[in-house]
């Protein structure tokens, strides 16, 4: 008696475990409709648009003759007429920080216009989303879903135990996106709210300590960051280099204990694999 398998048995098992598991996870679905493309493509657009004002934000920030030195751009972002002046005063002022509190469209008789710099600042980051936006509607117009449209079926496969690498490659996950949501709130705090580190004295002892005050440095350039300052107003570099990561370490870890808790927790995962769709 032959140790090899009977061909047709291994075909028709293997049918039966596609046709078992396409009963539970591969079930054909119906291509998106007009109107879910839409949303969807308005949804990233302006996702993706938000991105690029930060962008050109940062780009501003260091290189301002982009928009100053060319009258066509002042033309283009403020309208017929008007000219386009850039204003980096101190939110002191009682200017809000940004680019649309940058931006001052004034026109002949020298009259500005707030509301007009308003719409600019959100005009100018078309330059990067009207590209975007080009490749995403071709990418959403050609999504399809479901087997009858693809020559092959998503099958669910059966719970397994979840191994120590797949764990270990979640846990990174968790710290990356911890790193990425404390680096923003830093940006944040420097750049637009500097007042919830320089007035809490909660936050001036985390940062600092006791007998030093914190100071943005450098407020109006990508070299911004946190600084400890005596009370004669030496600045003290051993303490300013992990000021600001010693004020965002709390919320560091409220990050991500949970998160690793959450992936201690799982016990079990099951994975989409694609399989081909034979006759």
């Amino acid at each position: 008696m032959s140790l090899l398998p009977s061909r047709r048995t291994v075909h028709s098992v293997h049918r039966d475990a596609i046709s078992g598991a396409s009963a539970d996870g591969g079930r054909s679905r119906r291509p998106f409709r007009l109107l879910q493309r839409l949303i969807l493509f308005l949804v990233a657009a302006i996702i993706f648009h938000g991105v690029s004002l930060f962008a050109v934000t940062q780009i501003v920030r260091v290189h301002p003759e982009l928009m100053t030195s060319n009258p066509v751009v002042g033309e283009l972002l403020c309208g017929q007429g008007m000219k386009l002046r850039l204003d980096f005063s101190p939110p002191d002022a009682g200017r809000r920080r940004g680019l649309a509190a940058w931006i001052d469209c004034v026109d002949a008789q020298g009259f500005i216009d707030r509301d007009a710099g308003t719409l600019a600042a959100i005009l100018s980051g078309l330059v990067l989303t009207i590209p975007f936006a080009v490749i995403m509607l071709g990418i959403v117009l050609r999504m399809k879903r479901g087997p009858h449209e693809r020559a092959f079926m998503l099958v669910m496969t059966a719970p397994e135990p979840m191994d120590w690498f797949t764990r270990l490659a979640f846990c990174v996950v968790v710290l990356g996106i911890a790193a990425i949501i404390a680096g923003a709130v830093s940006g944040y705090i420097t750049q637009y709210r500097p007042a919830l580190v320089l007035e809490h004295p909660a936050t001036i002892r985390l940062a600092c300590g006791e007998n030093l005050k914190p100071r943005v440095v450098f407020p109006y350039s990508r070299s911004r960051r946190l600084g400890c300052f005596t009370q004669t107003g030496h600045e003290d570099h051993a303490v300013s280099r992990f000021a600001m990561l010693r004020l965002l370490a709390p919320l560091y870890l409220l990050i991500v204990v949970p998160g690793i808790w959450l992936v201690f927790r799982i016990r079990t995962m099951r994975r989409t694999r694609a399989v081909p769709m034979k006759d």
